[in-house]
Order: C-alpha cells, then structure tokens, then sequence
C-alpha cells in the first residue's frame, strides 16, 4: 500500500516509469536476505510475440529501430549534436555556499560556450577544471520552466549544484523552514521539497530538446555552423550525398511540414515568385532598409538585393531579369506578386506586358496565396539578420523540401555544388597582406571577421576592424581553419587572382571560434589581447567562481582587470554615506553582536554599451534579532483608492500633475536602536583596524529602513506645514492663503505632486531636493505599474494597466488563450463540493498557482478593473480547496482580461461630487 502510494505521487508530479524500471527499484530496495530471488528473477528472459526470438524487449526491437525517428544508428553514436530523450530525470543540490550553477553534464546545455573559464576548488580540496558555461531548462512539476543561466560545465563534478546566491540576484526568493524548502517569484512557487539529512535535493527534468553539445572535433556541429544553422534533414541529405565526408550524423526529431499545392512547373523561369521586406529597424553599412527577393518556382533558386527605397525595386527587376535570362537563355513567363505599389504601377506593369510576362498578384490582405516568397523572407530573416546574403547563398546550396531534396544550385546550374569553401559566418579570418605594400616590420595578416560568400562564386567578403569596411579576399583552394592547421602543421596557399584591395592575399580562417557575447562599440576597438582573471584566496563549500562580468565580493572586485573603476565606485558610495553621516567609529562594546556587510557590484548599461560601475555597501540584515536590534518594521503606503480620488480631481480641476522619486530613500532614516557593524572592506581607518561602526543612519539591508526612511519624511513634511491626511497617512495636503494648494502621496520612494500652481510645485521640488536626494522625473506618465494619458484641453485622464495585464497572462501562460466577453461564463456553478477530494486531485492541485492567480488578479482589481470584481470575489471563496473546476474560472477571467487588456478607467466632467449607487428590489 505505501509503496502504490508513493508511485502515485511521483506520477502526479509528471514523473513516468516504466513497469520494468519500477521493478529493479523495487529490488534494489529489497535487504540482502532476497538476493537470491533477484538473481532468479534478474536472469528470466523476456518474449516480444512478434519475434521468434529472446532477449530484447520492445525499446530495443530491432524492427521498431527501423522505423522510429527517434533512435541512433551504431555507428553514429559518437554525435552530441542531437538528444535522444527529451527530458531527463536527475538530482539537482540546492546549495548556498555554492557561486554559480554548476554541473558535469555538457549535454544539457544550450547557448554552451566552450573556453577557459578557469578552476574551481570543492570541499575536498581538489582543484577542478571549467570548461564551459551556458544555460540550462530545468521542466517544472507543474509544467512550467526554470532557467538556470551562467551555468558552468565542470567534468570532474559529482553533483549538479543550484546557487541560492545566484537564484537570489535572479529576483527568487528562497526559503527555508523545518526541514522543507522552496524556491518563488513573487506569490508563485516555481519549485519545492523537503531535506535529506544536510542535503536540499530538487528531483526534476532537464529539458534537452534544444541543446547542442558540440566539442571541438565534432565535423557534424561545424557543418551545421558552416551551413548556416541547417536544419537536421537537409544535413542528411547532404551526407547521403558524400559532399560532408568528414559529418557523423545523429538522429533527432523532426516536425514534418505540408508540401504546397502548386502547379508544376517543367522549365526555369516558367514562374517566379518575388516579395518584399522592411522596412528593418537600423539601417545597413551601404544605407539599406529593404530588400527584395526572387524565387524560380522549378529550382528554387533564389537571388537576394538589397534596396535603400521601395521605389528601387523596378530597376533591380530589370537588372536581374537581364542577368538571369542571359543566363539560361530562357525568358520568364510569369511573375507572382503582391499588390504592394513597388509592383503594381504604370511603369512595372507596361514593362511586364511588352516583354510578354503575365502578372499574376495575389488578393489584398491575403499574404498565403504568395506563400512560397514569404516563407523564403521567413527562413532568410531565422537563419540571421546579419547575414542575409549569405544565408541566401547557403539556402540556394542546401536541399529543399519542395524539390524532394534536391539542391536548388544544382537544378540551376545543372552541375554538382563544392562545399569545401564554405566557412561559419562570424568567425575570426586573416587576411594575408600583399607583400607589395607590406612594409619590413608590418604584420603579414590583418584581423577580419568572415561575413559569407558573395555573388562572386570565387570571392570571400570580409570585415577589416582596422579599415571599418568590406573587403574583399580571394577563395583559397584549400582552405584550413586553425584548429585543421594545429592538426597538420602547415598552412595552404594561394594561388595568385584578380587584383583586388587585398591582390594575391591569402585567408587564414577560425571558424571553430566564434565570438559569441562580444560588444563592439562604433569606431573603437581595443587591440588588447584580454587574459581571464585568476582569482586567488576563494574557497566555498562546494564552488567558488565569478567570470569576469560583475564581481561577488570585494576580493574579486580588486581581481578583476577592471578594479579601477569597481575602486572608483566604491569610494563614491562611501563618500554619500560620509556625507550622510551614516555612522561613526567606535570600539567594539562589551556583549554587543556586530553585523557583517556585503559590497554589491553592478554595471548599468544602455542599448549594449557601459554606462557606469555601480557599488553598494549592504548590511546583512538577517542578522539582526528582534526585539534587540529591531522592534516595528511596519511602514505604511498610499492606497490606491487615494491615488484614484485624487487623479479624479486632477481631471476634473484641471491641476498639474508632476512625479519625484527620492535616491537611495532608506539612508535617510534614523535608528533609534544600537546597532553595530563591520568596517567596509577595504575602507578600514589605519590603526584602527579593529573599531566598528556605530550606525546612526538605516542603512540598506535593515529590517526597520522602510520604517525608518518613513518616519523621517513624515516629519519633514509636516515641519514644512504639511497636513498628514487621517484616512491615509501617506497623502498630504497644503492650503496656501491665495487658495492654491498643493497635494502629495507617498509609495516607499515614489511620490506623486498635484497642484493648482506650478511655481509653487518647483519651490516644493527645490525643498525636497535639500532634504533628500531627488529625482525629478517630470510630468506622471507611469505609477505602480500603471499608465497616466491626459487630455487637458477635454479635462480627462485615463488610467490603465495594460503592461501589466500583458505580463500576468504571460506569467500563467494565458498570453496566447481565446479571449470571452464575459467576466465569468454562466457555466460555471462553483461550490466547495467541487474542490480537490481524491489523493491525485489534491496533489495534481498543489502544483497549480491558484493563490498566486488570484493575487495578481485582486491587483488588477483594486487598482483599474472594478469590473472583475465580482468574479475575482466569487473564485477567492475557494482557496483553501480548490478543484479543476475552479481554476478553469480563474483562466476564464484572465481569458476576459485577454481581451479586455486596454480596458481605460476614465476620469474628468465637470463637479466632482460624490455620487453614490444602491441595487433595490420591490416585494408584493
């Protein structure tokens, strides 16, 4: 009984084991006295009817293997790039001594990185290796995903850790009470469990469906790259052509696709389909923001331009018409297009009838009746926006699905396709210098980065870093990449070609290195060759290791190449917090408990580019004890029945409407208890090492700053003759004798200004501005997460919430559902009987965020969607225990916010009396 028990819980958490699989467990539990049966029944043969033979079961059916997409052949078993189960089942260790994630197993990753990464030192003291990172999808039990970032692959490992520091920056919240643990985002719980002894196991999936482990020597994985990311199929069908002689080739799932119903065409240039795109967000280097493309319907050869106006699109018809026709010797007899004006006017169409080209154009609005050009603009824009041209150059050099995988190139040209020249796109090129301009002590090669293969079939395009610009390079006709080169020890030459910026040069390529997170600044590129950052002195319980983006420590700050700047920044917070008189030092009190504190790092940075370093002196707040270093905590915010009464008079009144926010608002507070904390490291006072500070001001990471910071705005507004309002103690009021007035609401460090005179609001602002340090941010457009649209000639304000409501449905995953009209469907006829009663239900029902969905909609309840509240109401009756049925209502109401996301509460007219409404019924 405890053992069916216990394998219907596992299956509630979406764990399945096979009956085999639950038998060795079972055996393996079994004491010593039963090692007899097992061996008995450990050596039983088992029978598949449809085979004559023993000793296989139906996994490993060798008929099942013949037609099942999913197994690897034996001979292909040494390939990583493709996964053979979906999820797998194993123990991840939450681990708060640990710096980062780590785990042994490469083939979990996606987005791996492969590089030195430096070592690590676990509890045993050996010294371990890393030898990559990337990011890892663990599947939750109830079906969601968390995604462990910066995870370094350590071989050597025996466990697979999860930092609780590193989940902690993430904006998770871990906690820990008697012997269970969990780890939540806000009101929804992600993941929990229960202790081991000293251990925090997390049993869950690891999600592989996108992982692509591919080392060093792995011929499958650099085609792929040299191939522009193709897809499994079409790689196969290249190796079956023998063009990748040196490619092993895994299996791994496919999604089949429909093939289209279309009229065949027997002959080149019969039909050819053309569309398009743009216009692109930035422009190119050449000034483009479109480009246009051409599909022969019989190959599927396609050609790619790219135009800096619509309007351009006519002239590159005509020019790649001539070229093509020269080319086959045929004339196109029909073109596809859309109706857009670059194709359908006086000029393309009188061209088209004098040439003898019928036109066909699809329907308005109906875009799949040119599906063939915009399923192209869709592979082209997936294989890399960066990399247009050539992706179009690797498509027409791929198979296609829609000749039965032939190659488009092939059925052009009508000649086979070499693909020994092909390189990954991106990767680091070395332009051999002629030696006719080298001079004696310049270098032999300048640096470029391979940008594909252009319309010249014997041309490479390169960026020179030097030069900012596109040069061209001769195709060497063999062609190694360093880690080739590294094997044989020899480069290849080149023969000698047309003159060209770069005559006579030669190309040494990479192409097994690819940058993969570099940022390149325009008209600046460092020459310094960066080394990693060997950090010394850094032992943990299991993995101590911060890369070289934000450091964790001051030792790692003062490590790092950039400890200037990280010094920089430390010695600004500790000039604010002198300024502020934070605190003093004294000796160490008898029998007084000292706290510890904690440098934060942070790089703000803006569209890729650094801004500034940032450090933050923390106390560890968790320290303190209640009733000795803290008593209340408590700090009141503005309701948001306030912030809606007086948005309602700002419409009505017409009044200005500004918003503050107060900087670093917890060092304003003062302690009114005596608490003690560590000198900052690196900032301790010579000789006196061993003093302490005595805190006078709250400081970030105690208990009582909110509380703090609050009390000490209070009576500064009051002191400035600011009335405290008796229904909300965060709203303010000031009366002026001209009868002006001014209106003030406080949330923690946010702070709305009505007002009737302006000059009065700036001499506010200017006040506050002495008290505290302020930011003005001008006129109200966003507050709580909710948007501000004024009309002041009409006296209206809008309120709304539609960010937020967009990020709850995606938070539940109802982004995508089927928006309903009503609040609630009048299905629903919810009652406590129909709440969770067996074991499966409840458990099934633990796994649903009920109360969190109920959470996030009471917000959008209470602050613009009063029309949701009673069915918010009428599903809140049921969290203790909630059923299916519930929980299909609650996706019911988010299915109405679905539709109702830019629902508006408008307020303006022309009193502002309070009007009040009342439901009556008549009797008799």
């Amino acid at each position: 009984m405890i053992l069916t028990n216990l394998w219907a819980q596992i299956e509630a958490v979406d764990l399945k084991f096979d009956d085999d699989v639950k038998a060795l467990m079972f055996m393996c539990s079994l004491p010593e006295s039963w090692d007899t049966m097992i061996t008995s029944i450990s050596n039983v043969t088992k029978e598949k009817l449809k085979f004559d033979e023993e000793g296989h079961v139906k996994r490993d059916c060798p008929e099942r293997v013949k037609n099942t997409a999913n197994v690897v052949d034996g001979h292909e078993e040494k390939l990583c790039l493709s996964v053979y189960d979906k999820y797998k089942v194993e123990n991840w260790y939450i681990d708060s001594g640990a710096s980062f994630h780590c785990t042994s197993h490469k083939e979990w990753f996606c987005d791996y990185i492969k590089g030195e990464f430096g070592h690590v030192i676990v509890g045993n003291g050996q010294n371990c290796k890393i030898e990559g990172r990337g990011i890892i999808h663990l599947k939750m039990n109830d079906g969601g995903k968390l995604i462990l970032k910066q995870v370094r692959h350590i071989p050597d490992l025996q466990k697979n850790l999860i930092s609780v520091n590193k989940l902690d920056q993430e904006g998770y919240k871990i906690t820990f009470e008697n012997s269970s643990w969990k780890v939540s985002r806000g009101a929804l719980t992600l993941i929990k469990g229960k202790a081991v002894g000293t251990l925090y196991p997390l049993c869950t999936k690891v999600d592989q469906i996108v992982s692509l482990a591919a080392e060093k020597d792995d011929k499958a994985s650099l085609w792929h790259h040299r191939l522009g990311h193709l897809s499994e199929s079409g790689m196969r069908i290249l190796h079956s052509k023998k063009v990748l002689t040196d490619c092993v080739l895994g299996k791994q799932k496919r999604v089949s696709f429909n093939k289209d119903d279309r009229e065949e065409k027997s002959n080149r240039l019969d039909l050819v389909h053309t569309n398009v795109w743009g216009p692109a967000q930035g422009k190119s280097f050449g000034g483009n923001l479109y480009f246009v493309i051409f599909i022969d319907d019989y190959s599927r050869k396609t050609w790619i331009y790219t135009l800096k106006e619509k309007s351009n699109v006519f002239n590159m018809f005509k020019y790649w018409l001539a070229r093509v026709e020269n080319e086959t010797g045929s004339r196109l007899k029909c073109l596809l297009s859309d109706n857009g004006g670059e194709f359908c006017n006086k000029e393309f169409d009188s061209y088209c009838a004098k040439r003898g080209i019928r036109r066909i154009k699809i329907v308005p609005r109906t875009p799949q009746q040119n599906g063939v050009a915009e399923r192209m603009n869709r592979t082209i824009l997936e294989r890399a926006r960066s990399m247009r041209i050539h992706a179009v150059y690797l498509i027409n050099r791929s198979p296609s699905s829609a000749l039965d995988g032939r190659i488009p190139e092939e059925v052009w040209a009508g000649k086979n396709v070499d693909y020994s020249f092909l390189k990954i796109f991106g990767c680091i090129a070395y332009a051999h210098i002629d030696r006719e301009v080298m001079k004696k002590l310049d270098p032999k090669s300048t640096k470029c980065v391979f940008l594909g293969c252009g319309g010249d079939e014997y041309g490479y395009r390169l960026w020179d870093f030097d030069n900012n610009k596109v040069v061209p390079s001769e195709r060497e006709q063999q062609i190694k990449t360093e880690q080739e080169n590294e094997s044989q020890g020899e480069q290849s030459s080149i023969d000698d070609g047309e003159s060209h910026e770069y005559s006579n040069a030669q190309t040494d390529f990479d192409d097994s290195k690819i940058p993969q997170e570099e940022i390149v600044t325009s008209g600046l590129r460092s020459t310094r060759v960066r080394k990693p950052v060997q950090k010394l002195n850094l032992i943990v319980q299991h993995v101590l290791y911060t890369d070289a983006g934000e450091p964790e420590s001051y030792d790692e700050a003062m490590a790092d190449e950039a400890h200037l700047k990280w010094e920089l920044a430390m010695k600004d917070e500790m000039l604010l917090l002198e300024e502020n008189q934070t605190w003093e030092l004294v000796k160490i009190p008898a029998k007084k408990k000292v706290l510890q504190n904690k440098w934060i790092f942070r790089v703000k940075q803006e569209a890729g580019s650094v801004q500034r370093y940032k450090a933050r002196l923390v106390v560890k707040g968790f320290g303190q004890r209640e009733g000795i270093d803290f008593h209340d905590i408590f700090a009141p915010v503005v309701k948001m029945t306030s912030i809606r009464t007086i948005l309602s008079i700002v419409a009505v009144k017409g009044l200005y409407l500004e918003q503050l926010d107060v900087k670093t608002a917890f060092l304003h507070g003062d302690l009114e208890e005596e608490i003690y904390m560590r000198q900052p490291s690196g900032f301790e006072v010579i000789g006196k090492e061993s003093w302490v500070c005595k805190l006078k001001r709250s400081l970030y990471g105690l208990k009582q700053s909110p509380r703090q910071w609050y009390l000490k705005f209070d009576r500064f507004m009051l002191d400035i003759g600011f009335a405290r309002s008796n229904a909300d103690h965060c709203v303010y009021l000031q009366r002026f004798n001209d009868g002006d007035y001014i209106i003030l609401t406080l949330y923690v460090d946010d702070m709305l200004v009505a007002g009737t005179n302006m000059k009065k609001i700036d001499d506010l602002k200017k006040r506050l501005a002495n008290q505290f340090s302020m930011k003005d941010l001008g006129e109200a457009k966003q507050l709580l997460g909710m948007q501000i649209t004024r009309d002041k000639k009409k006296k209206k304000l809008w309120l709304s919430q539609e960010g937020y409501v967009k990020k709850v449905l995606e938070r539940f995953n109802m982004h995508e559902s089927k928006a309903v009209t009503t609040t609630l469907g009048s299905q629903f006829k919810l009652s406590k009987e129909q709440g969770a009663k067996s074991d499966e239900e409840i458990a099934h029902m633990k796994t649903v965020p009920y109360a969190s969905a109920i959470g996030s909609l009471m917000y959008a309840m209470v602050s613009t969607r009063p029309d949701i509240a009673h069915a918010v109401g009428v599903v809140s009756r049921f969290m203790k225990n909630p059923g299916k049925e519930h929980w299909e209502a609650v996706k019911w109401i988010f299915r109405h916010l679905k539709g109702t996301s830019d629902y508006c509460l408008c307020f303006g007219g022309n009193n502002i009396d309070v009007k009040g409404f009342v439901d009556s019924r008549s009797y008799g």
